[in-house]
């Protein structure tokens, strides 16, 4: 429900104005705030107050007293002409000095004098509207107290209504029109009637010129637009007479709206206006600026200090103390030289320190090249094969390097960098010693800690048991390097080599280095349980194991290397990727599929399908056991080359029937490529063994058991064809004898 407050004082009253004896046209008058409390009071009380004792006030004292005594006896001629080179503001506070003044003032036979001194105004005023005498224009304009309560910054002006308004009495006597109408007695009119009403009364028109220019036009008042309150409750009370069918925008009816089309035209002068009154305000404090920048430059420069000392960027101190709009004056400029020496002195000592920076960069640059040389030597003599070499970055922090970078006398030479040597094996150890502490608090982190934490508080002498376990394993999640799984050499030669602008183990980069701990410690103990072997095996001894071939995964792929060239870390891997492999499977899977074929993994770590198999009394330790290859007859290879060179296009991507039947039709019409098959007939078949591990063999109709690669030869028309992006469709291919 809106509830509308209207405030109706009389003319005078409402723009706190009074008018002098003589009845001529007032000047608003600063209501005081003790006459706002007594009239407040007065009107609220039931019972009239009492008469205030009288005061009596004295001659007023001060240097100013009397000063305008004699203005009287001036000849009136002469003193128009100085009241008429007077800004309004100036005016208007000659009107309020004294009654004889006021009386002078504001009489309209000196209404020449408002004239003229609104002329003075630069840019340039609009003419004064009709609606408004040249006082209350002035006072509107250059005061800012509310034309109702006299509050001060009063920043609301309606120049189409006339009025100033603080905030409360514009949420009081500012209303929409549909909520004016629907309050008032008028509310049962015809929209016509409320059009042409709308149209008379001025709206606010807001701060942009361009939407009041459109107001102008009496037919684009709406319910919408804020009306003054007061002002339009009368005039719908009181429509005027409109013929039967006349519309807002016939020009019989153009005399009603002149007065508000004229006012709202004015409202647009008065936008233009104040956008010009800004934008010169903003060239003078521009202009002021730039002669305060100069008198400073000037003084410096008598100082002896250049331009190429002053602050660049953003500096605040700076700008507050040279680009002011105040002029600068020695008082100001004495108030203000130990500063800006102050910021000066700092502004040199950083460059001095940007230039040794710079220095050192560029020697160190020099460096750099005879250090790797020299750091691959110490590796092989003084440091061992197992030693950690630092990436770019943390070979220009070693102490070693930064005390010859900045040193001003040594030329970089190989002589002076051999010289560094005995230093230098010194930060390489340190540098292995924090490098396998901050590998070692990454596999000992907690969930909930950072890495940070863990460093602060790791026992340094614990690295080496901690990284001896299973799963110090490491990954890299910086840039999609797919480092998933690797040993701490092995993610360590990573980083050296992929990102060797980023930090190893410095403060700087503990947060954002991207090492993690491989995601392989479930599954590293489900090998290490089906091995047989206790969870605490150090990693060296299953590094060993899988070299030897004791340990080995027996799934047959062809893609795995020879066990002389595996490790634990790439035992781990291998089985990871078939195991992601099996859950993106997994969620591909059609809901609707065959019930005769169940997904299931390819590595087991029980049962009779187990894929890990630990075997080390069956050969002599110092003997390497070759795992069993995937072994591919005569007759399947041929037929298998045969299938492949019916490829219809060069682009077709050769797929699997019983992983097309339990693929979804999504995966399978978008995203063929996820059903690639290998290439090479070991491939193929490796791919059929784990398809045949997905058939229910009881449940299919006229299998006969017997060897994979008998079934696969005799069911080698399970492969079909399929082209990127299209519909995979089974290939009809001539039968193969």
């Amino acid at each position: 429900m809106v509830v509308l407050r209207f405030y109706a004082p009389d003319a005078d009253d409402r723009l706190g104005m009074e008018n002098n004896k003589s009845g001529s046209s007032g000047v608003p008058v600063r209501v005081s705030k003790r006459r706002r409390i007594e009239k407040s009071t007065s009107t609220s009380s039931s019972e009239p107050a009492s008469e205030p004792a009288p005061r009596t006030r004295g001659p007023r004292k001060g240097k100013k007293a009397g000063k305008l005594s004699m203005i009287m006896g001036v000849p009136m001629d002469i003193l128009f002409e100085v009241l008429s080179r007077l800004h309004p503001s100036d005016l208007l506070n000659v009107a309020r000095t004294s009654k004889d003044l006021r009386a002078v003032v504001l009489t309209r036979k000196t209404r020449f004098v408002w004239t003229a001194s609104l002329r003075t105004v630069a840019p340039a005023l609009p003419p004064c509207p009709a609606h408004l005498s040249e006082p209350r224009y002035a006072a509107m304009l250059f005061e800012k107290n509310c034309s109702f309560c006299g509050a001060q910054r009063a920043l609301r002006v309606e120049h189409a209504v006339g009025l100033r308004f603080c905030r409360a009495c514009y949420e009081d006597l500012m209303c929409t029109g549909a909520g004016i109408l629907y309050h008032s007695t008028a509310r049962g009119l015809s929209l016509r009637i409320h059009s042409v009403v709308m149209g008379m009364m001025p709206c606010s028109t807001g701060k942009e010129w361009e939407k009041a220019m459109v107001l102008e036009n009496p037919e684009e008042h709406s319910y919408e637009h804020m009306y003054y309150a007061p002002d339009f409750v009368v005039r719908a009370e009181n429509p005027p007479d409109v013929p039967e069918g006349a519309e807002v925008g016939d020009e019989a009816l153009a005399p009603l709206f002149a007065d508000c089309v004229a006012r709202h035209k004015h409202a647009t002068a008065m936008l233009r206006w104040e956008e010009s009154v800004k934008v010169a305000e903003q060239e003078a404090q521009k202009a002021a600026r730039q002669r305060r920048y100069m008198s400073v430059v000037q003084r410096l420069e008598k100082l002896e200090w250049t331009r190429a000392d002053f602050p660049t960027g953003c500096n605040r101190d700076w700008d507050s103390l040279v680009y002011s709009t105040t002029a600068l004056t020695d008082q100001i400029w004495n108030k203000i030289w130990p500063r800006l020496e102050k910021i000066l002195k700092s502004e040199r000592s950083t460059r001095e320190a940007q230039a040794r920076e710079q220095r050192a960069k560029e020697r160190l640059a020099a460096i750099l090249p005879l250090y790797e040389e020299l750091a691959k030597g110490l590796v092989s003599t003084a440091l061992g094969p197992d030693a950690l070499l630092p990436n770019e970055y943390d070979a220009r922090n070693l102490g070693s390097l930064q005390a010859l970078a900045r040193s001003d006398t040594e030329e970089i030479t190989a002589e002076t960098v051999a010289a560094l040597e005995p230093a230098l094996l010194d930060d390489l150890r340190s540098y292995n010693t924090n490098a396998r502490a901050l590998a070692a608090a990454v596999v000992n982190r907690k969930p909930w800690n950072p890495v940070e934490l863990e460093l602060a508080y790791f026992n340094k002498d614990k690295a080496a048991a901690e990284l001896a376990r299973h799963d110090a394993l490491f990954g890299c999640d910086l840039d999609h390097c797919g480092i998933a799984v690797a040993t701490l050499r092995e993610i360590h030669e990573h980083w050296r080599t992929v990102h060797p602008g980023l930090p190893w183990f410095t403060p700087v980069g503990l947060l954002g280095t991207g090492i993690t701990q491989a995601e392989v410690v479930k599954l590293g103990e489900a090998v290490l349980d089906a091995a047989g072997l206790p969870r605490d095996t150090p990693q060296h001894v299953l590094d060993r194991h899988v070299r030897q071939g004791f340990l080995r995964c027996v799934c047959g792929d062809p893609t795995l290397p020879e066990p002389a060239k595996l490790d634990w870390a790439a035992l781990l891997k291998h089985i990871k990727a078939s195991q992601e492999e099996y859950q993106v499977r997994a969620v591909q899977k059609r809901d609707d599929h065959d019930p005769r074929y169940v997904l299931r993994p390819i590595h087991e770590f029980e049962g009779p399908r187990c894929c890990i198999s630990f075997d080390p009394d069956e050969m002599p330790y110092d003997t390497v056991k070759l795992p069993t290859p995937t072994v591919v007859d005569d007759l399947t290879r041929r037929k298998i080359k045969e299938r492949l060179e019916m490829r219809p296009t060069e682009d077709a991507v050769l797929v699997c029937r019983v992983c097309k039947h339990l693929t979804a039709t999504p995966y399978r019409r978008h995203r063929p490529q996820l059903l690639r098959l290998p290439e090479t007939a070991e491939g193929i078949v490796y791919h059929m063994h784990g398809c045949l591990a997905h058939r229910n063999y009881r449940s299919i109709k006229g299998f006969r058991g017997g060897l994979e690669l008998t079934f696969l030869a005799t069911d080698i028309s399970t492969f079909a064809i399929a082209k990127n992006g299209e519909k995979i469709t089974e290939a009809v291919f001539p039968p193969v004898t």
